[in-house]
């Protein structure tokens, strides 16, 4: 299988919608550099997973995601589980 090579584009610092949350945004690529349409993208919040789907163009974004430090999954059909961590959230940013 292929390993996704994740391309995080503006997913530090994050964008802040308010003062306890932001946008984590990013584009999933695999190791060739092309994108990863209809890719999942997710972190764990008190057990529970909030995530999104990749665009065509193997966008994505995370809204309202708490203020603090998260690692974020990727996972595809065709390719490996991969993982992101330490993504910080920070308020007023």
């Amino acid at each position: 299988m292929k390993r996704l090579f994740i391309l995080c584009i503006a997913i530090c610092p994050a964008i802040i919608i308010n003062a306890q949350t932001g946008v984590i945004k990013g584009t999933v690529t695999d190791t060739d550099g092309e994108p990863v349409a209809f890719a999942n993208v997710w972190y764990t919040l008190n057990n529970a997973k909030e995530g999104a789907v990749t665009d065509i163009d193997g966008n994505y974004a995370l809204n309202k995601v708490p203020t603090g430090s998260h690692t974020i999954h990727f996972s595809s059909i065709g390719f490996n589980e991969e993982e992101k961590g330490g993504i910080r959230v920070k308020e007023n940013e």
